[in-house]
């Protein structure tokens, strides 16, 4: 296989699942993250980079090789009390889930030349749903939803497919888990990080071409749940 994907994010949680992943099929593997990750493989490389200083990133991408995939999983949180967010705090979680993406999958479309281009922003069942006090990240990540049609429409010419993944719950920490943290799932149990690297891979492959401006919610049935009082 010749095939390239750039992963943001993928020194920890999903994006490194997904790393070895696409590692283990035989892409080569371009890791975006501000966090650097050494692997010990020819077809891996590491780009240390702060997606939310376009600047920065402009540097990097000019020296990148032809990228076939881009996975748009990088995320800054954005999470606490609404009444004394800051605009720094906004603007985070924008420049980073956002703004940062939206630059790479420009230059990810001005730079493709070829058959099967696939673009793939991970969102999150919070662009749907939301609990109290997550509004920087429910408004990033409910951009890139919107992102991902926009993009479908605008790159349909140039054999580019452009779709989302949007997790529920995924276990990435150590922490330990509780018998209702996995009850309340139809599937039983709470996510893991391989359960959306697979479905990126397959959104990737070369003949999933029908599938295209849409949403693959990945959360075990939980947004499938009708709850009532007690």
């Amino acid at each position: 296989m010749n095939r390239t994907v750039l992963i943001t994010g993928g020194s920890g949680g999903i994006g490194r699942a997904a790393v070895d992943l696409f590692l283990k099929q035989g892409y080569a593997v371009i890791n975006v993250d501000i966090t650097p990750m050494a692997k010990n493989d020819e077809k891996y490389h590491m780009c240390t980079v702060d997606l939310a200083d376009t600047s920065e990133l402009y540097v990097a991408l000019a020296e990148m090789p032809h990228v076939d995939v881009l996975i748009n999983n990088a995320t800054a949180p954005g999470f606490g009390d609404f009444l004394t967010m800051t605009e720094d705090d906004l603007r985070q979680a924008l420049d980073v889930n956002v703004i940062g993406h939206v630059m790479l999958a420009q230059w990810f479309a001005r730079q493709f030349n070829g058959e099967h281009g696939r673009i793939i922003n991970v969102i999150s069942t919070r662009a749907f749903m939301s609990e109290a006090n997550t509004i920087p990240y429910t408004i990033s990540k409910g951009a890139l939803f919107s992102l991902t049609h926009g993009l479908a429409a605008t790159l349909r010419d140039q054999r580019i497919t452009v779709n989302a993944i949007a997790p529920g719950w995924i276990h990435t920490g150590d922490e330990p888990l509780r018998k209702i943290d996995h009850a309340f799932h139809l599937s039983g149990r709470v996510g893991k990080p391989h359960d959306i690297a697979r479905a990126m891979l397959w959104l990737a492959d070369e003949t999933s071409e029908f599938i295209n401006g849409d949403v693959i919610t990945i959360d075990g049935g939980v947004t499938k749940t009708m709850i009532y009082p007690e």
